[in-house]
């Protein structure tokens, strides 16, 4: 056999083509344990807020508040690693050049 684009194609080739990546589907109405693990600590977390003696408008205030955004002046760990990075890569490249002249002399 050839495949479209005049190259032979062998039996093997051809069994892989065929094979698809199998998708993992849930059965409805099975919950995801992690989604149930979060609405549990959420629960406990309401009802110990409630013990200790918060009102609901301040509970709900604390659960629907926005997440808290860093200031544009601190870094992020991204940004930290950004610079490590280049860092490293500065001193790889002058041992490479340390390197190279080594050899060469």
């Amino acid at each position: 056999r050839v495949s479209k684009i005049n190259v032979p194609v062998t039996p093997k080739t051809a069994e892989v083509e065929k094979k698809e990546t199998p998708i993992k589907e849930e059965p409805e109405g099975i919950e995801d344990p992690t989604l149930q693990n979060i609405e549990d600590i959420l629960n406990d977390a309401v009802q110990d807020m409630s013990d200790i003696g918060m009102c609901p408008k301040e509970i709900d205030s604390i659960l629907t508040s926005p997440p808290k955004r860093s200031s544009s002046s601190e870094k992020d760990d991204i940004a930290d690693q950004d610079d490590a990075f280049a860092e490293l890569n500065a001193m790889f490249t002058d041992a490479d050049k340390e390197l190279n002249d080594l050899l060469n002399s």
